[in-house]
């Protein structure tokens, strides 16, 4: 339809496309019409160069920031490894003057002891019998030998451990006190009435104070220490302090006496043990256990 018109109207239609053609021919041909349109395009194409200069500058940026923090997590990671060692540096040094206060506490003691004693370390403790033995580092060797006592310092009190009940080389088993086969004479300090000490078979119960006159007058903190009988512990020496009395409304002695122990066996890790001549019947007991 639209060629049918055309072929119907050919020479209007030549016409109008001369005339058109003359006016574009006439436009471009004008200085001020160029200009315009190279400032158009210019413009346009100064547009886009800012654009894309303007991402360059964005993605390089962002690249560096990138770097920026990769550098800033390594320093912040080796600053931390740093705080680390010297925290780790400062709790060996507090360990270290831990162990150098307790070890002068130790060789103080030691001068104070008017007994000959020799010191040991606790290298082990006996599970078999639910921690009522340790190992100690002494032995024959050094002049240790079965049923000697053994003694110990914390916080700046000195109390009864046990006794040594076997003896090698250069090691030994010591019987705690708070052991069920432990007994030991005791007196309650300052009355002197006397009664016998016995362990409870784990180290943070109380021990038993037993056979103990009910006219002794006893107190809550009251001292009771060795009374020096049965040819092992020397008299005086601190066992533990009364916490709970039960009178019994009958008979001769109190119900029941607990008492707490000087030495807390949980941190037991030094030890003396007494080099005082035994008795006879001691000795000879000594000498059949070995």
């Amino acid at each position: 339809m639209l060629f049918s018109f055309v072929q119907r109207r050919k020479r209007y239609v030549l016409l109008v496309a001369y005339l058109l053609l003359s006016l574009f021919l006439m436009i471009i041909g004008s200085s001020s019409a160029v200009t315009s349109i190279k400032a158009f395009f210019f413009s346009g194409f100064s547009g886009l160069n800012r654009i894309f200069n303007g991402i360059n500058r964005s993605t390089g940026d962002f690249w560096h920031n990138i770097s920026i923090m990769k550098e800033l997590r390594n320093e912040l990671q080796t600053a931390y490894q740093k705080i680390q060692l010297l925290q780790d540096a400062g709790i060996e040094i507090e360990n270290l003057r831990k162990e150098n206060d307790r070890l002068k506490a130790l060789l103080s003691y030691r001068s104070e002891i008017k007994l000959a004693s020799l010191p040991a370390e606790v290298v082990a403790k006996d599970p078999k019998s639910y921690f009522s033995t340790v190992i100690v580092d002494k032995g024959r060797a050094d002049g240790i030998h079965v049923n000697m006592p053994v003694i110990g310092y914390q916080d700046g009190k000195s109390g009864v451990v046990g006794k040594t009940v076997e003896c090698g080389m250069h090691a030994s088993k010591v019987l705690l006190l708070t052991d069920r086969n432990s007994f030991i004479s005791a007196v309650h300090y300052g009355s002197g009435y006397a009664g016998l000490v016995r362990g409870n078979g784990l180290p943070e119960h109380n021990l038993d104070f037993l056979y103990v006159d009910r006219n002794a007058m006893l107190n809550f903190g009251d001292l009771v220490v060795t009374s020096g009988q049965g040819g092992i512990f020397p008299k005086g020496i601190n066992i533990g302090m009364i916490v709970s009395v039960k009178d019994a409304k009958y008979g001769f002695y109190y119900n029941e006496i607990k008492i707490q122990p000087i030495i807390d066996f949980n941190k037991l890790e030094a030890v003396f043990i007494l080099l005082r001549t035994a008795s006879p019947e001691v000795k000879a007991l000594a000498e059949e256990s070995e």
